[in-house]
Protein backbone atom coordinates (compact mmCIF):
# COMPACT_ATOMS: atom_id res chain seq x y z
CA UNK A 1 0.00 0.00 0.00
CA UNK A 2 2.82 2.38 0.88
CA UNK A 3 4.48 1.65 -2.47
CA UNK A 4 1.27 2.65 -4.28
CA UNK A 5 1.04 5.88 -2.25
CA UNK A 6 4.68 6.69 -3.01
CA UNK A 7 4.08 6.05 -6.72
CA UNK A 8 1.04 8.38 -6.70
CA UNK A 9 3.04 11.10 -4.90
CA UNK A 10 5.89 10.68 -7.38
CA UNK A 11 3.44 10.93 -10.29
CA UNK A 12 1.91 14.12 -8.83
CA UNK A 13 5.36 15.65 -8.36
CA UNK A 14 6.24 14.80 -11.95
CA UNK A 15 2.99 16.42 -13.08
CA UNK A 16 3.89 19.63 -11.27
CA UNK A 17 7.38 19.51 -12.78
CA UNK A 18 5.96 19.04 -16.28
CA UNK A 19 3.57 21.98 -15.82
CA UNK A 20 6.43 24.19 -14.67
CA UNK A 21 8.51 22.93 -17.61
CA UNK A 22 5.73 23.83 -20.05
CA UNK A 23 5.59 27.38 -18.68
CA UNK A 24 9.28 28.01 -19.31
CA UNK A 25 10.22 30.71 -21.81
CA UNK A 26 12.61 28.66 -23.92
CA UNK A 27 13.92 31.63 -25.90
CA UNK A 28 14.85 33.47 -22.72
CA UNK A 29 16.19 30.27 -21.15
CA UNK A 30 18.30 29.62 -24.26
CA UNK A 31 19.61 33.17 -24.11
CA UNK A 32 20.68 32.81 -20.48
CA UNK A 33 22.26 29.43 -21.19
CA UNK A 34 24.08 31.09 -24.08
CA UNK A 35 25.44 33.71 -21.68
CA UNK A 36 27.05 30.84 -19.81
CA UNK A 37 27.99 28.62 -22.77
CA UNK A 38 29.79 31.34 -24.76
CA UNK A 39 32.32 32.42 -22.10
CA UNK A 40 32.74 28.78 -21.02
CA UNK A 41 33.62 27.77 -24.57
CA UNK A 42 36.08 30.67 -24.84
CA UNK A 43 37.71 29.59 -21.56
CA UNK A 44 38.10 26.00 -22.78
CA UNK A 45 39.59 27.09 -26.11
CA UNK A 46 42.00 29.69 -24.67
CA UNK A 47 42.86 28.22 -21.28
CA UNK A 48 46.38 27.11 -22.32
CA UNK A 49 47.21 30.24 -24.31
CA UNK A 50 50.27 32.39 -23.64
CA UNK A 51 48.56 35.78 -24.00
CA UNK A 52 51.83 37.74 -24.12
CA UNK A 53 52.88 35.75 -27.20
CA UNK A 54 49.41 36.19 -28.71
CA UNK A 55 49.59 39.95 -28.06
CA UNK A 56 52.95 40.11 -29.87
CA UNK A 57 51.41 38.45 -32.93
CA UNK A 58 48.44 40.83 -32.90
CA UNK A 59 50.59 43.97 -32.45
CA UNK A 60 52.11 43.49 -35.89
CA UNK A 61 48.70 43.41 -37.60
CA UNK A 62 47.45 46.98 -37.02
CA UNK A 63 47.60 47.94 -40.70
CA UNK A 64 46.06 44.59 -41.60
CA UNK A 65 43.10 45.41 -39.36
CA UNK A 66 42.62 48.77 -41.13
CA UNK A 67 42.69 46.96 -44.48
CA UNK A 68 40.11 44.46 -43.20
CA UNK A 69 37.77 47.29 -42.20
CA UNK A 70 38.13 48.70 -45.73
CA UNK A 71 37.44 45.27 -47.27
CA UNK A 72 34.37 44.65 -45.13
CA UNK A 73 33.10 48.15 -45.97
CA UNK A 74 33.11 47.19 -49.65
CA UNK A 75 31.43 43.89 -48.74
CA UNK A 76 28.74 45.77 -46.80
CA UNK A 77 28.15 48.10 -49.75
CA UNK A 78 27.65 45.12 -52.08
CA UNK A 79 25.01 43.72 -49.71
CA UNK A 80 23.28 47.10 -49.42
CA UNK A 81 23.12 47.64 -53.20
CA UNK A 82 21.84 44.07 -53.62
CA UNK A 83 19.09 44.85 -51.09
CA UNK A 84 18.34 48.12 -52.90
CA UNK A 85 17.90 46.19 -56.16
CA UNK A 86 15.76 43.51 -54.47
CA UNK A 87 12.81 45.86 -53.95
CA UNK A 88 9.99 44.93 -56.36
CA UNK A 89 9.67 48.62 -57.26
CA UNK A 90 12.66 50.77 -58.09
CA UNK A 91 13.74 53.09 -55.27
CA UNK A 92 15.46 56.45 -55.41
CA UNK A 93 19.26 56.34 -55.44
CA UNK A 94 19.41 58.71 -52.46
CA UNK A 95 17.87 55.91 -50.38
CA UNK A 96 21.15 53.93 -50.55
CA UNK A 97 22.76 55.75 -47.62
CA UNK A 98 19.66 55.21 -45.49
CA UNK A 99 19.63 51.52 -46.46
CA UNK A 100 23.29 51.27 -45.44
CA UNK A 101 22.50 52.71 -42.00
CA UNK A 102 19.39 50.56 -41.59
CA UNK A 103 21.24 47.38 -42.51
CA UNK A 104 24.14 48.17 -40.21
CA UNK A 105 21.84 49.03 -37.29
CA UNK A 106 19.78 45.87 -37.85
CA UNK A 107 22.86 43.66 -38.06
CA UNK A 108 24.30 45.26 -34.92
CA UNK A 109 21.09 44.73 -32.93
CA UNK A 110 20.93 41.15 -34.17
CA UNK A 111 24.23 40.45 -32.40
CA UNK A 112 22.92 41.36 -28.94
CA UNK A 113 19.19 40.64 -29.20
CA UNK A 114 17.85 37.29 -27.87
CA UNK A 115 15.82 37.04 -31.10
CA UNK A 116 19.07 37.38 -33.08
CA UNK A 117 18.44 37.46 -36.85
CA UNK A 118 14.65 37.70 -36.48
CA UNK A 119 14.95 40.67 -34.15
CA UNK A 120 17.47 42.40 -36.41
CA UNK A 121 15.40 41.91 -39.57
CA UNK A 122 12.24 43.09 -37.81
CA UNK A 123 14.01 46.23 -36.68
CA UNK A 124 15.17 46.86 -40.26
CA UNK A 125 11.53 46.73 -41.42
CA UNK A 126 10.54 49.23 -38.71
CA UNK A 127 13.31 51.63 -39.72
CA UNK A 128 12.38 51.27 -43.39
CA UNK A 129 8.88 52.43 -42.53
CA UNK A 130 10.10 55.36 -40.44
CA UNK A 131 12.96 56.64 -42.63
CA UNK A 132 11.92 55.72 -46.16
CA UNK A 133 8.12 55.48 -45.78
CA UNK A 134 8.17 51.86 -46.96
CA UNK A 135 5.21 49.79 -45.74
CA UNK A 136 6.03 47.03 -43.25
CA UNK A 137 4.84 44.29 -45.62
CA UNK A 138 6.82 45.62 -48.58
CA UNK A 139 9.89 46.24 -46.43
CA UNK A 140 9.74 42.75 -44.91
CA UNK A 141 9.43 41.16 -48.36
CA UNK A 142 12.44 43.11 -49.67
CA UNK A 143 14.46 41.93 -46.65
CA UNK A 144 13.35 38.33 -47.25
CA UNK A 145 14.16 38.52 -50.96
CA UNK A 146 17.64 39.91 -50.35
CA UNK A 147 18.21 37.29 -47.63
CA UNK A 148 17.15 34.50 -50.00
CA UNK A 149 19.57 35.78 -52.64
CA UNK A 150 22.33 35.79 -50.00
CA UNK A 151 21.53 32.19 -49.04
CA UNK A 152 21.52 31.14 -52.72
CA UNK A 153 24.89 32.81 -53.23
CA UNK A 154 26.27 31.19 -50.06
CA UNK A 155 25.20 27.72 -51.14
CA UNK A 156 26.62 28.16 -54.66
CA UNK A 157 29.93 29.45 -53.30
CA UNK A 158 30.03 26.65 -50.73
CA UNK A 159 29.71 24.07 -53.51
CA UNK A 160 32.34 25.79 -55.69
CA UNK A 161 34.71 26.31 -52.76
CA UNK A 162 34.14 22.76 -51.51
CA UNK A 163 34.86 21.39 -54.99
CA UNK A 164 38.14 23.29 -55.16
CA UNK A 165 39.01 22.18 -51.63
CA UNK A 166 38.36 18.52 -52.48
CA UNK A 167 40.95 18.85 -55.24
CA UNK A 168 43.56 18.92 -52.48
CA UNK A 169 42.68 15.39 -51.37
CA UNK A 170 44.22 12.58 -53.39
CA UNK A 171 41.30 10.18 -53.14
CA UNK A 172 40.18 7.98 -56.01
CA UNK A 173 37.05 9.27 -57.69
CA UNK A 174 36.44 12.17 -55.30
CA UNK A 175 37.27 14.77 -57.93
CA UNK A 176 34.80 13.26 -60.37
CA UNK A 177 32.03 13.23 -57.75
CA UNK A 178 32.82 16.82 -56.76
CA UNK A 179 32.59 18.03 -60.36
CA UNK A 180 29.38 16.06 -60.94
CA UNK A 181 27.79 17.59 -57.83
CA UNK A 182 28.88 21.07 -58.93
CA UNK A 183 27.35 20.47 -62.36
CA UNK A 184 24.08 19.30 -60.80
CA UNK A 185 23.90 22.43 -58.62
CA UNK A 186 24.49 24.70 -61.62
CA UNK A 187 21.73 22.88 -63.53
CA UNK A 188 19.41 23.25 -60.52
CA UNK A 189 20.07 26.99 -60.34
CA UNK A 190 19.51 27.37 -64.09
CA UNK A 191 16.21 25.49 -63.79
CA UNK A 192 15.14 27.65 -60.84
CA UNK A 193 15.72 30.81 -62.86
CA UNK A 194 13.83 29.25 -65.79
CA UNK A 195 10.82 28.54 -63.55
CA UNK A 196 10.88 32.14 -62.29
CA UNK A 197 10.51 33.26 -65.89
CA UNK A 198 7.51 30.94 -66.21
CA UNK A 199 5.85 32.49 -63.18
CA UNK A 200 6.77 29.85 -60.59
CA UNK A 201 8.90 30.93 -57.64
CA UNK A 202 11.66 29.13 -55.80
CA UNK A 203 9.20 27.84 -53.18
CA UNK A 204 6.63 26.59 -55.70
CA UNK A 205 7.25 22.90 -54.91
CA UNK A 206 7.49 23.48 -51.14
CA UNK A 207 4.15 25.30 -51.16
CA UNK A 208 2.63 22.46 -53.20
CA UNK A 209 3.87 19.81 -50.76
CA UNK A 210 2.50 21.70 -47.74
CA UNK A 211 -0.81 22.61 -49.39
CA UNK A 212 -2.66 19.41 -48.25
CA UNK A 213 -1.68 20.22 -44.65
CA UNK A 214 -2.73 23.88 -44.84
CA UNK A 215 -6.35 23.05 -44.02
CA UNK A 216 -5.32 20.96 -41.01
CA UNK A 217 -2.63 22.99 -39.25
CA UNK A 218 -2.22 26.74 -38.83
CA UNK A 219 1.58 26.50 -39.15
CA UNK A 220 1.35 24.83 -42.57
CA UNK A 221 -1.23 27.39 -43.71
CA UNK A 222 1.02 30.28 -42.68
CA UNK A 223 4.02 28.64 -44.35
CA UNK A 224 2.13 28.14 -47.62
CA UNK A 225 0.90 31.75 -47.53
CA UNK A 226 4.42 33.05 -46.85
CA UNK A 227 5.98 30.91 -49.61
CA UNK A 228 3.40 32.13 -52.14
CA UNK A 229 3.95 35.75 -51.14
CA UNK A 230 7.73 35.45 -51.46
CA UNK A 231 7.38 33.69 -54.82
CA UNK A 232 4.99 36.37 -56.10
CA UNK A 233 7.43 39.17 -55.29
CA UNK A 234 10.42 37.29 -56.70
CA UNK A 235 8.55 36.52 -59.93
CA UNK A 236 7.58 40.20 -60.25
CA UNK A 237 11.19 41.25 -59.64
CA UNK A 238 12.51 38.67 -62.13
CA UNK A 239 10.01 39.47 -64.88
CA UNK A 240 9.84 43.26 -64.60
CA UNK A 241 13.43 43.95 -63.53
CA UNK A 242 15.46 40.96 -64.66
CA UNK A 243 18.70 42.93 -64.84
CA UNK A 244 18.14 44.14 -61.26
CA UNK A 245 17.48 40.56 -60.12
CA UNK A 246 20.71 39.16 -61.59
CA UNK A 247 22.67 42.24 -60.47
CA UNK A 248 21.40 41.68 -56.92
CA UNK A 249 22.35 38.00 -57.14
CA UNK A 250 25.82 38.87 -58.47
CA UNK A 251 26.35 41.48 -55.74
CA UNK A 252 25.24 38.93 -53.13
CA UNK A 253 27.95 36.61 -54.42
CA UNK A 254 30.48 39.44 -54.37
CA UNK A 255 29.43 40.28 -50.80
CA UNK A 256 30.40 36.76 -49.74
CA UNK A 257 33.56 36.62 -51.87
CA UNK A 258 34.87 39.97 -50.63
CA UNK A 259 33.96 38.96 -47.08
CA UNK A 260 36.05 35.80 -47.48
CA UNK A 261 38.98 38.00 -48.57
CA UNK A 262 39.28 38.89 -44.88
CA UNK A 263 40.68 35.43 -44.14
CA UNK A 264 43.00 35.61 -47.15
CA UNK A 265 44.46 38.98 -46.11
CA UNK A 266 45.06 37.82 -42.54
CA UNK A 267 46.81 34.66 -43.75
CA UNK A 268 49.02 36.68 -46.10
CA UNK A 269 49.92 39.07 -43.27
CA UNK A 270 50.88 36.07 -41.12
CA UNK A 271 52.85 34.57 -44.04
CA UNK A 272 50.65 31.47 -44.17
CA UNK A 273 50.00 29.91 -47.58
CA UNK A 274 46.26 29.22 -47.89
CA UNK A 275 44.30 29.20 -51.16
CA UNK A 276 41.48 31.68 -51.76
CA UNK A 277 38.80 29.00 -52.24
CA UNK A 278 39.83 27.50 -48.89
CA UNK A 279 39.25 30.94 -47.35
CA UNK A 280 35.77 30.98 -48.88
CA UNK A 281 35.01 27.62 -47.25
CA UNK A 282 36.34 28.94 -43.91
CA UNK A 283 34.11 32.01 -44.10
CA UNK A 284 30.98 30.10 -45.12
CA UNK A 285 31.59 27.45 -42.44
CA UNK A 286 31.95 30.17 -39.83
CA UNK A 287 28.68 31.77 -40.98
CA UNK A 288 26.83 28.44 -40.93
CA UNK A 289 28.07 27.41 -37.48
CA UNK A 290 27.39 30.86 -35.99
CA UNK A 291 23.80 30.61 -37.21
CA UNK A 292 23.44 27.41 -35.17
CA UNK A 293 24.41 29.31 -32.04
CA UNK A 294 21.82 32.02 -32.65
CA UNK A 295 20.78 32.09 -28.97
CA UNK A 296 24.32 32.96 -27.85
CA UNK A 297 24.95 36.74 -27.87
CA UNK A 298 27.35 37.48 -30.70
CA UNK A 299 27.71 33.70 -31.14
CA UNK A 300 30.64 33.98 -28.73
CA UNK A 301 32.85 30.91 -28.91
CA UNK A 302 31.20 29.40 -31.98
CA UNK A 303 33.37 31.17 -34.55
CA UNK A 304 36.48 30.37 -32.51
CA UNK A 305 35.53 26.69 -32.36
CA UNK A 306 34.80 26.64 -36.10
CA UNK A 307 38.18 28.19 -36.92
CA UNK A 308 39.96 25.63 -34.78
CA UNK A 309 38.16 22.71 -36.44
CA UNK A 310 38.41 23.99 -40.02
CA UNK A 311 42.07 24.95 -39.68
CA UNK A 312 42.94 21.48 -38.38
CA UNK A 313 41.19 19.89 -41.38
CA UNK A 314 43.69 21.57 -43.73
CA UNK A 315 46.67 20.87 -41.43
CA UNK A 316 46.91 24.36 -39.93
CA UNK A 317 47.46 23.06 -36.41
CA UNK A 318 49.11 26.09 -34.79
CA UNK A 319 46.76 27.19 -31.99
CA UNK A 320 48.06 30.76 -32.14
CA UNK A 321 47.06 30.94 -35.81
CA UNK A 322 43.34 30.29 -35.33
CA UNK A 323 43.35 32.39 -32.16
CA UNK A 324 44.94 35.34 -33.95
CA UNK A 325 42.51 35.07 -36.87
CA UNK A 326 39.53 34.77 -34.51
CA UNK A 327 40.52 37.81 -32.44
CA UNK A 328 41.03 39.99 -35.52
CA UNK A 329 37.65 38.96 -36.89
CA UNK A 330 36.06 39.66 -33.50
CA UNK A 331 37.66 43.09 -33.54
CA UNK A 332 36.17 43.77 -36.95
CA UNK A 333 32.76 42.59 -35.71
CA UNK A 334 33.01 44.85 -32.65
CA UNK A 335 33.93 47.82 -34.86
CA UNK A 336 30.79 47.42 -36.98
CA UNK A 337 28.55 46.84 -33.96
CA UNK A 338 29.80 50.08 -32.39
CA UNK A 339 29.33 51.87 -35.73
CA UNK A 340 25.75 50.60 -35.90
CA UNK A 341 25.05 51.85 -32.38
CA UNK A 342 26.50 55.26 -33.27
CA UNK A 343 24.20 55.50 -36.30
CA UNK A 344 21.25 54.55 -34.09
CA UNK A 345 22.20 57.04 -31.37
CA UNK A 346 22.53 59.87 -33.90
CA UNK A 347 19.19 58.93 -35.48
CA UNK A 348 17.54 58.85 -32.04
CA UNK A 349 18.85 62.30 -31.15
CA UNK A 350 17.68 63.75 -34.46
CA UNK A 351 14.20 62.29 -33.95
CA UNK A 352 14.43 59.83 -36.87
CA UNK A 353 13.67 56.89 -34.56
CA UNK A 354 10.38 57.41 -32.68
CA UNK A 355 10.03 56.57 -29.01
CA UNK A 356 7.49 53.84 -29.82
CA UNK A 357 9.97 51.98 -32.04
CA UNK A 358 12.69 52.29 -29.41
CA UNK A 359 10.31 50.98 -26.76
CA UNK A 360 9.37 48.03 -28.98
CA UNK A 361 13.01 47.12 -29.40
CA UNK A 362 13.78 47.47 -25.72
CA UNK A 363 10.82 45.20 -24.89
CA UNK A 364 12.22 42.54 -27.25
CA UNK A 365 15.40 42.54 -25.28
Amino acid sequence: MSEICNSILLFLKMGKFLRLFAKLNFKRLGFYLGLIAGPLLIYILFRNTDFSLLADKLSGLRLTFVLIIAITTVSQLCAVIAWYLAFPEKMKVKSLYSLFKIRLIGESFAQINPLNLIGGETFKALLLKRWLKVGLAKGAMSILTSRILLVLSMFLLAVIGGTMLFMRFDLAGIRVYAYVFLGMVIILYSYSFYTLGKGHGLFFFAAGLLAPLASKTAIAAKAVSLFKEIDRDMVILYKKRKSAFFSAFFLSIMHMVIGATEYYVIFKALDVDVGFFTCIVFDLSSTAVRSMGFLVPGQLGFEELTNRIMFSLVNLNDDYLWQTVSIIRRGRQFFWIITGFIFYAVASRSGMVPASDKANYENKQ
